[in-house]
């Protein structure tokens, strides 16, 4: 926890995964049951920081938040999917949320482009994977979630923390 870049804001850093997938991985990371795959691998072995961004999100102290990754798609997907999913939303409001990545991935992609010419290269080479955010993914990673964990309620319980899941409600339903 780290005050950071301003007084009054927050910055908690909390990694899923020590290592950024490899260049000749790219490829794999625009098929959606490949990156569903990684993604409940992230969630298990990311277990410890995704319990402290619970429980940071449950913290009405800590509002307004954001959740950040490298790219701001697949460990922000996660942990998006695992807020929405413990607020009641449904799976089919989650998927449609996450697919909305793609476009603001491909923006993003387009300013890069544009503000750093001399980055096109490993640009080029990880855009598919970048852009990748098919709501199949979604699906393929909420029907395996389902599978390792029962539910969102089941899960978080499994971290310790049955007392935020309420807290998180209380802090940001109406």
């Amino acid at each position: 926890r780290v005050e950071w870049p301003a007084p009054g804001i927050t910055y908690h850093h909390l990694p899923m995964l020590d290592v950024l997938p490899e260049r000749d991985e790219y490829v794999e990371w625009a098929a959606p049951a490949f990156v569903a795959d990684r993604y409940t691998d992230m969630l298990a072995t990311g277990a410890p920081a995704v319990a402290d961004a619970l429980r940071v999100l449950a913290d009405p102290r800590c509002h307004p938040a954001v959740i950040h990754c490298a790219a701001g798609k697949d460990r922000t997907g996660i942990i998006s999917a695992l807020v929405l999913g413990l607020l009641g939303v449904s799976d089919e409001a989650i998927v449609a949320d996450y697919a909305l990545s793609r476009d603001n991935m491909t923006r993003m992609l387009a300013r890069l482009r544009e503000e750093r010419p001399d980055a096109v290269t490993g640009i080029k080479a990880s855009a598919a994977a970048i852009v990748a955010a098919e709501p199949e993914t979604m699906h393929a990673f909420l029907s395996r979630f389902r599978a390792d964990h029962g539910s969102f309620e089941g899960f978080a319980s499994g971290l310790g923390l049955s007392g935020a899941v309420g807290a998180l409600r209380s802090a940001l339903l109406e």
